[in-house]
């Protein structure tokens, strides 16, 4: 036994040091080998239908020093979700056709050889990973212009949610007395600084951590640490609320209190929906100090929307109001409130908001256009969509472009 005891106490060191190299070896891959930026926690899901894969991802996988600029080039860099990830063209396999690549048609010769772009977007993000995703990727491409393009349906939603329509966790912020808290998938801050998130002390369990993340094995996961509002939605919207969205006159559920599609349209006042738009303020003047440091200009683009698309008189732009009655009492829902919410937080925040709807609805409430736009009951555009935001912008990108100069 006392032999025994001493092989033992001999193997000790070597085991210790066995544990530290492996820790340093573990450490070296997080930092070195692999160095994917994590913390951000979101899936990526590789899509073919949404237009989203790695390769289109990986793409800004470079460092501010390796990007190659051409004399006189000015970039254009969209953010946005499924809508700006081929959600409505998904026929054509071809994420060319999505607005930002088709201003060759409507530019001049000289100016759509300058210009340059890129859409950094997937299913299910918000502004707050649309934040995250331009600092860790966008920033470094070193855009002239980015263009926010918010999508009134589900942003509201997507912003106060933990958890994502795939069931997997993902950071979150919250509005917290005129300020904005970054969180991780597990409730822990998550700092924001210079350019990027902050690592933690360790590259390693960062890695390990995130790639837990974005795995969505956190279902069974204590979330006491999260904040309560961002944990009441399951990623399943529910057929009251789908239905809620075609505007019958009474619904089931109360969307003026809940994660719904229709909270950005709803004119009434409470505490809830007044908290989701100052969250939403308060993430975009986040990313307007991003884009600045950045040494780019932050505009705002609020996307046309349809809450049904086999009925033109869904399409925002229609000056569409309706009553509907819920169990805590009736609520009025106005197709054009998001359009009046977002100017004002352009006006407040010294941002451009780039307001096609209206010129977008006088082309696309014609029976047979917008059928041709939103096709097969997709809400999303059709390439014939992307075509006709292309040309309704392309005047204001070639003002962009002739007031950037360097020919």
């Amino acid at each position: 036994m006392v032999a025994r005891s001493n092989s033992l106490r001999s193997r000790l060191p070597a085991c210790l040091v066995g544990l530290a190299c492996a820790a340093v070896a573990g450490e070296v891959w997080g930092r070195v080998v692999r160095t994917e930026e994590l913390p951000a926690g979101w899936v990526r899901p590789e899509l073919v239908k949404l237009g989203w894969s790695s390769d289109e991802f990986r793409s800004f996988d470079t460092l501010p020093s390796e990007v190659e600029r051409q004399p006189g080039s000015f970039r254009l860099l969209a953010l946005g979700d499924s809508f700006m990830s081929a959600g409505g063209i998904y026929r054509h396999h071809n994420r060319d056709v999505r607005w930002p690549h088709r201003f060759e048609t409507y530019l001049e010769p000289r100016q759509s050889e300058r210009l340059e772009t890129r859409i950094l977007a997937t299913k299910g993000w918000g502004t707050q990973q649309q934040l995250l995703a331009f600092l860790q990727r966008g920033a470094c491409w070193q855009p002239d212009l980015v263009v926010l393009c918010v999508c009134t349906n589900n942003d509201l939603l997507d912003i106060t949610a933990a958890i994502d329509a795939r069931r997997a966790r993902r950071p979150y912020f919250v509005a917290s007395d005129g300020k904005l808290l970054g969180f991780a998938p597990d409730g822990q801050r998550l700092l924001l600084s210079g350019d990027r998130p902050e690592r933690g002390p360790s590259a390693f369990i960062d890695l390990l951590q995130a790639r837990r993340w974005r795995s969505g094995r956190l279902a069974d996961w204590r979330l006491s640490t999260v904040d309560p509002r961002y944990t009441s939605w399951s990623g399943d919207l529910g057929e009251d609320a789908v239905a809620g969205l075609l505007l019958p006159d009474r619904v089931a559920h109360e969307p003026q209190f809940s994660h719904d599609m229709l909270n950005a349209y709803i004119v009434e006042s409470n505490e809830w929906l007044d908290y989701e738009w100052e969250l939403e303020r308060l993430l975009i003047a986040e990313l307007k100090r991003a884009v600045e440091r950045a040494g780019a200009e932050l505009v705002v683009l609020p996307l046309p929307m349809s809450l049904d698309p086999t009925d033109p008189t869904r399409l925002t732009g229609s000056g569409l109001v309706h009553t509907m009655e819920t169990p805590a009492g009736p609520i009025t829902i106005d197709l054009d409130n998001p359009r009046r919410r977002l100017a004002a937080i352009c006006e407040d925040l010294d941002l451009e908001c780039w307001d096609i709807i209206d010129d977008f609805h006088a082309v696309a409430s014609a029976p047979q256009a917008y059928a041709s736009i939103f096709p097969d009951a997709n809400r999303h555009w059709s390439r014939a969509g992307h075509g006709l935001v292309a040309s309704l912008l392309a005047p204001r990108i070639a003002a962009r472009i002739d007031a950037a100069g360097g020919e």
